[in-house]
């Protein structure tokens, strides 16, 4: 016979009880991740607990208090991890933009110097995986590295093209026929 465990027990690994949506699931990890979060939540559900203190439980002048401390928490919980969110993203975000401009001039600087292998596809790798993080200077640098090789590359293929066009236009070469030249004697 199997054993019942309590519910406050139960295995939430893989046989969940309850499935938790996905986006639920995000929130929950980053959460978990995040200290701001952490921080954020516990003022907000200080002030609930001040809340509900105040309806329930206490009557009298600690009534108004705590209902000023609840608002507050509540308040000032969401109102920080939003203002400290943004300013981490933001902070992230441009720390971000000059790795992503410091690889592009790197790019930039061996195309210059003539390095030509694999400098294209960085550009075009770089190009892809930046996006929108990216000085528009650089980037426009880059698409006209990306271009102009490209513009070289349909430039060979054209001329490639034309030199076999005409070889086979071109009439086979007359050769000398060489079956009645007399050959040298053969040392013994």
């Amino acid at each position: 016979m199997e054993q019942v465990r309590p519910l406050w027990r139960a295995n939430l690994g893989p046989t969940r009880l309850w499935q938790v949506p996905g986006s639920l699931q995000a929130l929950i990890r980053d959460i978990r991740k995040s200290r701001v979060l952490r921080a954020g939540l516990a003022l907000v559900m200080a002030g609930a607990v001040c809340l509900y203190l105040s309806d329930k439980v206490v009557t009298g002048w600690w009534q108004g208090t705590l209902d000023g401390f609840g608002v507050g928490f509540i308040v000032g919980g969401v109102v920080d991890v939003l203002a400290i969110t943004a300013l981490n993203q933001a902070l992230t975000g441009e720390q971000r933009q000059r790795e992503n401009d410091l690889e592009a001039r790197s790019i930039l600087r061996a195309a210059r110097l003539g390095l030509t292998t694999g400098v294209v596809e960085a550009a075009r790798d770089h190009l892809i995986r930046s996006g929108r993080q990216l000085n528009p200077r650089l980037g426009e640098q880059l698409v006209k590295l990306i271009t102009d090789a490209d513009r070289e590359v349909a430039i060979g293929d054209v001329q490639l093209a034309e030199a076999e066009r005409a070889d086979i236009q071109r009439p086979p070469a007359e050769t000398p026929d060489h079956g009645d030249v007399p050959r040298a004697p053969e040392n013994p």
